[in-house]
Order: C-alpha cells, then structure tokens, then sequence
C-alpha cells in the first residue's frame, strides 16, 4: 500500500508538471496509462513446458539449499551456461507488460512460464544499443568507450583483447562454442568466413575463445554479399524450392524477394510454398545450435552462445507466422505522429487479398519473437533432464528496438526502447519466481558466467561484475530508510549502469532527490542522458541544447518509461550528484553556470 501511494504521488506530480508544459491532453491520458504498464501475466509454470524424449515431465531447478546438502559428485560439478542472444529486442515486447497504446497481445508461452523457475530482471540496460559495438562489450566485458569497438559497420574486434570466452576455455576448462550472428567483425568483407580457420586452435589469429563455431552473417546482409562464404547464404543457394506454378528457384532468390517487400503472391519468388520455417534465418541459427551441442565433448563443462538474428529488420515472416499475429489487436507507437502499418496483412486480409509471407509491422515483429520463443523451447528440450538440471540458462538482447514510438525506428539512441532489453535467468540455483526491478546492465553477464565457471572475479582491464548474488536464494537483504520508513532491499551489483554510442553517454541510477518547486522527496530511477549537440531524434518535449552545446536531460524511468518529461531543471541535485558518473569529457561544468539550459 504504501508503495501504490507513493506512486500515485508521482504519478500526479509528473502529471501535473506536463500539464504547465503545455503537453497536450492525449499525451497526459497516454502517460498515465505508461505508469501502470507491468501489467503481469498468469503464465503457466515453467514446469510445465519442459519436455524430454517427447513426454511432457514435471521440472525443477535445483536450489541453493538443495545444492548446500547435496554430497554427489554430479551435484557438485561445474554448470553448463547456455546465453540466448536475440538481436533488437525491447524491454517491453516480453509478454508480460502492456503500452500506453494499449495490450501488446504477445504470447510467449515458454518464456513467460520459465519467469517462474527463475529471476527476471525488469531494468536490464545495455552498454551500448547497436549490434556490434554491444556484443564487443560483453565479450571483453568492458564499457563501450574501452571496447575497441566504437562504430558498428567499420571496426573489427581486436583480436588481441583477451576475452571472458577465452578464461572460460584456457582457465575455467569449458567447451565453448558460438552460432549464429555474433558481430564481432562486421568490418571485414569475408565474415565470418576465413579459409583455413581452426577454431580448435589456440594460437590462431582468430581465436576469440571459441572451441567450436557455426558463425553467420545477420539477415540483411546475407543478401548482399555474392560469395558463398557464409554458411547460411551457402544453406539457400543449394536449397531449391518450389513456386505454386511448379518452377524450381533457388531459396537464396526467394529470401532475397521477401526481404525486399516482394510479398503480393503471384508476382516475385517470395511464395507461401518457396520461403517455410525450415529456410528460415532463426531457424537455421537453431539448427546450428543442435548441432554444436551433438557433437560437443561429454567430460567437459560447456558454454553456448546462441546469437539469434531475429528480431532485427527486416521484420520478415513465413505465412504461418503472419497468419498466426492476424487476428490479434496491436497497440500503436506512442507519441507518434506518421504512424506506418501496423500489420499489413490484417489490412490484405479486410481487402480481400490473399497473402503470403510478410514483411515490417509490429505485428510481424512479435511474430518474430513469438517463433523465436518456440526455438528456445526445442533447444531446451534438446538438453537431457541430467544435463538441463546443471545448466545455468540466461535469456536477453543485444539492444532493443523504437517501433515508431516518438517517430522513430531502430536503435542507437538514448531512449528506453533502445537501450533497455528483457533478461530472464534460470538454472541451478537460481531463486525461482523472482523479480529484481533495480537497474542491472547485460555488461556483467560476462562476470556472471566466470563466476559460476569457477573462475572468481574478472580480471583487469575488464569490468564485469558477477550477477550471482541475485540469481541466488542466499540472498541478504537490508534495511535501508527512506523518509522515516524502512524498506527492504538488495544490495545491487554496482551504483549505477551505463550505456552509449556516437554523441551521447547515459547514466543510470537508483536515487532520490526533491522537486525544485516542492517538498516532496522521489525515490526512483533516473537516467541522465548527455549528447554533445542534439540528442538523436529526442521526444519532442526535450529540453534544447545549451548555449556551450551539451543537451543534459533527466528522466524517472518507472514513472516515465517512454522519456516524455525531462526533469533536470525539476531535479538538480539530482543531475549534480550524477554528471560525474559519466565518462570523463563528457557534460562537465555545473547547472549554476547555466550549461544545461540555453
């Protein structure tokens, strides 16, 4: 109860202050709505989804408590750790929140019940939102700035950096193994390609760490290159389909139709016939992932990273897919003005038209996740009881996605869609049902694993953390007082997370602060953004650039999740206490000296 006031209170106070901003009266009714969005679901209980040997059985984690009795050996050995890595999946887009815009109908049957085997976290933040530069943070796990990978489509990983898969191979001892789009050398015109390439090698220059690897390029580009060098360009143009007048085509050219938007039926090779799940992209990746676990070795601890390359752009799907999101309600983007179809095929279908495999659209988007769900399920079931009962399992995204929210698309950018992504942990262990809701950055997935490898604390340069005191029921909780009330809380892994990219640093963090204009103390999350110029495509109630050319904004991300109010010149302590959080260089001087505001 006391918790609803105090939320209540903000919700009224930020209400208010939009108001005197003049934001107009839809935009209110919208925010009041984004305050009340983790809406929970009833999923089904995760044990209810997890099959062996094609029999449905009930399933459960082993607990810190039972691993404190257990004498076994078997108890006792190293976990496996499986990471499945989606690419451009928002923090919302998870099944168990809704929009301001209304439900978002996603059914994510299999991820939402394993929430309850396992710890979800609900503020989980990115180091930096673009594929390859985020994906060279975790694997050195070092911050953006330290990666030596600063620019998506021009770096290479340096292969000299000693990577957190190189200590889990060389020092921990485990089989690691990778598929799929890892990013990490989008630079190089013959990824992931390299003739003569050994990964069993430990002396290669291309060893990253992996003892096994099925690499691949990201969808988009797999269209593009003329050579056959990337296993799943090499998978499509060996693969003939069918077309329903009886031509054989090559899969390569239907996939390159669908991703083109070539979708009316009849009138390119992109067919309900010529493009199935068995073509594609996610699937492959998945398929790849059986493989490598098949053939792994069976006296070693093993780690996989299954790089998924959905749901990125294209938002492509296979007619099931898109007749299975059809006769759903989507919600719209919010704060958007030039709002784009939100399901295509919803509006072929009211026309009359038949359709066939789709492209863009939020409803083909959650089609995405919705199918990539199912994958995960059937790599899990993959896993014999004995093994799945020593795997620690960890759920998440590169980076999130706009989806027209604010008129904007992709990722790069500061705002919440972009840079906040869900994260579900399960395995041995790890509390079952829990909800962590403070700030946590996918950065100390790296430490997380080598903690539970064995391996301690990450070495330096790299600054992971290990998020192992949360997963885990020997938790210690402390009293900490507020406003002359004592609340319950876990220590967090670090004071505050951070991310970036191009012109902007964000800070993020657990602190309270009074309203310039009031009394009144808040206690929530923050998120300090500073842009040297424009922030990128910024809400359009943003506070301007300065007069020395920074833009610092303020924004309480449980109260205002979609970054509608800034707050720094309501909260200045709170920007004080802040700014030296960020990297050096960035946003220096102080609020007195007027170099927040014009």
């Amino acid at each position: 109860m006391k918790e609803a006031k105090m939320k209540n209170e903000t919700t009224m106070t930020i209400l208010s202050r939009l108001a005197r901003r003049g934001i107009r009266f839809s935009l209110l009714i919208l925010a009041a709505a984004s305050f009340y969005k983790n809406v929970l679901l009833s999923p089904p209980t995760g044990s209810d989804f997890i099959q062996h040997n094609g029999k449905q059985q009930q399933t459960s984690v082993t607990t810190a408590q039972q691993l404190d009795q257990a004498t076994s050996d078997e108890t006792k050995r190293k976990p496996n750790i499986l990471l499945l890595f989606l690419d451009q999946w928002r923090y919302d887009w998870d099944g168990f929140h809704s929009s301001p815009t209304g439900p978002i109908p996603l059914k994510l049957p299999f991820y939402t019940s394993m929430a309850s085997e396992g710890t979800r976290f609900t503020q989980a933040y990115v180091p930096s939102p673009i594929c390859g530069p985020v994906r060279a943070c975790l694997a050195c796990g070092r911050e953006f700035d330290e990666s030596g990978m600063t620019r998506n489509h021009a770096d290479d990983f340096p292969t000299n950096t000693t990577t957190f898969y190189k200590l889990m191979r060389d020092v921990a001892g485990y089989h690691v193994m990778t598929c799929g789009k890892d990013d990490l050398f989008k630079g190089d015109v013959n990824f992931p390609y390299f003739p003569g390439v050994n990964y069993s090698r430990r002396d290669g220059w291309m060893d990253l760490g992996f003892s096994d690897a099925i690499r691949t390029l990201g969808k988009a580009k797999v269209i593009k290159i003329k050579q056959n060098f990337d296993p799943y360009r090499k998978f499509l143009e060996e693969t003939l389909v069918l077309l329903p007048d009886g031509t054989q085509v090559k899969a390569i050219d239907a996939f390159r139709d669908c991703s083109e938007g070539k979708i009316i039926p009849g009138s390119s090779n992109c067919e309900s016939l010529s493009f199935t799940e068995e073509l594609y992209p996610d699937t492959y990746v998945q398929r790849n992932a059986i493989t490598l676990l098949d053939r792994k070795p069976r006296d070693k601890p093993w780690f996989l990273q299954v790089n998924f390359p959905g749901p990125h752009p294209p938002f492509l799907t296979t007619k099931d897919m898109a007749e299975s999101v059809v006769d759903r309600e989507w919600p719209l983007p919010y704060d958007a003005e030039n709002i784009d179809p939100i399901c295509p095929q919803q509006e072929m279908r009211n026309n009359g038209q038949e359709f066939g495999p789709q492209k863009d659209g939020r409803c083909n988007y959650g089609a995405q996740i919705e199918h990539i769900d199912s994958l995960i399920h059937q790599t899990i079931n993959h896993l014999d009881r004995k093994e799945l009962d020593n795997t620690l399992v960890c759920i998440t995204g590169d980076h999130g996605e706009m989806l027209g929210d604010h008129d904007q698309q992709a990722k790069a950018k500061p705002w919440q869609g972009a840079i906040s992504v869900p994260l579900l942990c399960f395995g041995p262990g790890v509390k079952k049902g829990s909800i962590y809701a403070d700030p946590v950055t996918t950065l100390d997935l790296p430490g997380t694993f080598l903690d539970y490898a064995g391996y301690g604390k990450a070495p330096y340069p790299m600054t992971t953390r290990s998020l192992r005191h949360l997963l885990q029921d020997e938790n210690k909780r402390y009293a900490k007082m507020f406003e002359n009330k004592e609340l319950e809380y876990v220590p967090p892994v670090r004071e505050y997370v951070s991310s970036g990219y191009g012109n902007w640093r964000a800070v993020i963090k657990v602190t309270s602060g009074k309203h310039s204009d009031t009394s009144i103390q808040h206690l929530s999350t923050y998120k300090l953004i500073c842009c040297r110029g424009t922030c990128p495509e910024a809400p359009k109630s943003a506070t301007p650039v300065s007069s020395r050319g920074w833009n610092i904004l303020l924004y309480d991300t449980i109260a205002d999740p979609f970054d509608m109010l800034p707050l720094e010149e309501d909260l200045p302590s709170i920007v004080e206490e802040m700014m030296p959080l960020l990297p050096d260089g960035w946003c220096v001087g102080n609020l007195d000296s007027g170099d927040h505001t014009t």
